[in-house]
This record gives structure tokens, sequence and C-alpha cells, in this order.
């Protein structure tokens, strides 16, 4: 995954997609398919792209798109680093716990 440009993930079906944070962890542009929990983590054009499920023509354009254009496949990997640094980082994980365990 390091040395992938970009990081598809086709699925029919998906929970979260886990690997699609793991790839933005290391600021690569991500696609997904508009499945499960895979929109929450993929903001259309801001940190990836979605497409149909089973659409193979929408994801060859995008896919296309993020390998031409070198510029939009960095931003795309800077903004999802940003987001899941934000939302998805050790420190929220802990302090997440740390309020269930008070609680109880």
């Amino acid at each position: 995954m390091k040395c992938g440009r970009v990081i598809v993930l086709p699925s029919l079906s998906e929970g979260l997609g886990r690997v699609l944070l793991e790839a933005q962890a290391l600021a690569k542009p991500v696609i997904g398919s508009h499945v499960g929990g895979i929109p929450d983590i993929i903001q259309e054009g801001k940190n990836g792209f979605l497409f149909s499920p089973g659409n193979v023509v929408e994801l060859t354009e995008k896919l296309k798109k993020l390998l031409m254009d070198v510029s939009l496949a960095e931003q795309m990997g800077s903004a999802g680093r940003a987001t899941v640094s934000k939302i998805f980082s050790t420190q929220i994980y802990f302090d997440g716990y740390n309020k269930i365990f008070k609680l109880h």
C-alpha cells in the first residue's frame, strides 16, 4: 500500500472499509464503491472518489483521473490524511475508551 499511487476498494458490501482509513493515513487518494460505511470515509472529490458498485466504467474514469492528474491525487491524499488524523487518531480512540470506562 505504501508504494501504491491510488488505493481502490471495489466492494459490493462493506462495513467500514478500514483499508481506506489505512490508505488515507499514508496520504494516498482513495476510490471506493458507494456501499456500507465507505461514503462515511470518502468525501467525494475532496479526499477521494466514490463509484456505483459494479460500475466498471465509472471506476475506470475516476482511476484515470487520479493517475493522470498527480496534483489532484496529492491534494486528495493530503486531505484524507488530515481527516484521518483529526477523526481517527490514537488520542481520539484513547479518549473514547476513557469516556466509556468512566461511565461504569
